[in-house]
């Protein structure tokens, strides 16, 4: 799984498929901290990025599930590839150094979610989650992610992400030895 987080798909998909042979990766020390307090030592839990992945191993499939990559359905047709990396030579070098992982005939998996919105919603202890999108040129945007209780700041953190038409990732995949076969919601 690229981009584990905390665990929680990876413990859902380990109790469904309990021989399942399952390495999570992330580049976040915090995440896999918690991903292993949650999953025990039985799981291979890696810190690397995917720009530079090297695990000296091949898969029958890696998936992300929003972790780095992922689907967004725009409408009931149409889907634009979302990134955590807004650098797009970032994006061929990691979707390159992916594919170099996979045995033959293996799959490169990414989930489908929804458009990303601004909204908030209280959430235990009476905290307020908030996110809120801001568009940028380039096919980006910042999704702002803000904790607050009684309008009082807890946390705030803004990342920046990457939109790619479904043509332009399909011509990618396709560039870096992939053969595109489909999207489902």
């Amino acid at each position: 799984e690229l981009g584990v987080g905390t665990g929680l798909l990876a413990e859902k998909l380990i109790q469904k498929l309990p021989d399942l042979e399952f390495v999570g990766m992330d580049f976040t020390p915090s995440m896999l901290k918690q991903a292993r307090e949650r999953l025990g030592e039985t799981v291979n839990l890696v810190e690397q990025n995917v720009i530079s992945l090297e695990l000296e191993k091949t898969f029958d499939a890696i998936f992300s599930n929003g972790g780095v990559w992922y689907f967004i359905e725009n409408s009931e047709d149409e889907y634009i590839f979302c990134s955590h990396l807004p650098n797009i030579g970032d994006n061929l070098n990691g979707l390159r150094r992916v594919a170099s992982h996979l045995k033959k005939f293996g799959e490169l998996i990414f989930s489908v979610q929804g458009v990303h919105r601004d909204y908030e919603q209280t959430i235990p202890q009476d905290i307020t989650y908030a996110q809120k999108i801001t568009q940028l040129p380039d096919n980006c945007f910042d999704k702002c992610y803000i904790f607050s209780r009684e309008g009082e700041i807890l946390a705030e953190q803004v990342c920046k992400y990457r939109l790619f038409d479904e043509e332009e990732i399909r011509s990618i995949l396709r560039d870096i030895g992939l053969e595109f076969k489909e999207i489902t919601s």
